[in-house]
């Protein structure tokens, strides 16, 4: 069976993605997975450099810190130069010549990953995200093990809860949830009953939250991996 594709939505923001891009390319994914990035329309200077150049590229960036972030490992991220990299060779980058903000360009992007595959679902990420090296075969083991959390057909899966901590018993692999948008697997059967996918409204935020609740309109599974399997880098969050 084809592994689910990734895509990565974004716009201006190459230093977080950068930071992405990076920590996937380290992750255990199969050699047969497809990575593209959807960008919406980007115009500042250093974003298109990153995409053009197989050199370096000057970025500078404050990140942004609280008093936990050392403590989770991350330390103090630098600024300066950062070497453009393409995960192996497998990037593909699809740009919008205007932007469509996240809603519109988030569902645009779901529907050509699902266009050019058979896989039975899709990862869809944001630009600001650090993985755990084992993410993406934990996301797919919870979702083939479906039936130990849920009696309800999988519709979509997210690899973190921003701002809570979640009660889970321990071997539990998912549990229901609002979900946020940083990491989300969406399945074959979401994108052919929830009508959100193919014509979402035109609103400018709240992407997760109207997905989640198209999903369990039509009568299909929406929740979290536990525990999570990345990190939210680009604001400050728990």
């Amino acid at each position: 069976m084809t592994s689910p594709p990734i895509g990565i939505l974004t716009r201006d923001r190459a230093p977080y993605l950068d930071v992405t891009l990076r920590s996937l390319s380290a992750t255990r994914l199969p050699a047969d997975v497809r990575v593209q990035v959807f960008d919406d329309a980007s115009v500042c200077k250093t974003t298109m450099a990153y995409y053009a150049t197989a050199g370096q590229v000057p970025i500078r960036y404050k990140w942004p810190e609280d008093k936990s972030w050392a403590s989770r490992g991350f330390g103090i991220l630098p600024t300066g130069k950062r070497q453009c990299g393409t995960i192996g060779g497998k990037l593909v980058i699809n740009r919008s010549d205007h932007s469509r903000g996240v809603v519109i360009a988030s569902c645009a992007a779901v529907r050509q990953l699902f266009a050019n595959t058979d896989a039975p679902g899709v990862f869809l990420l944001q630009d600001d995200v650090v993985f755990n090296v084992d993410w993406y075969e934990r996301m797919l083991h919870a979702v083939q093990h479906s039936q130990q959390f849920t009696s309800k057909p999988i519709g979509v899966l997210a690899g973190i809860k921003l701002n809570q901590k979640l009660q889970s018993k321990p071997g539990q692999l998912a549990i229901p949830s609002g979900i946020t948008s940083q990491c989300l697997y969406i399945s074959r059967e979401a994108f052919k009953r929830v009508p959100f996918l193919a014509n979402p409204p035109v609103v400018l935020r709240r992407f997760d939250d109207l997905l989640r609740r198209s999903v369990e309109q039509v009568g299909l599974w929406g929740g979290v991996i536990c525990p999570f399997v990345c990190q939210h880098v680009g604001v400050q969050s728990l």
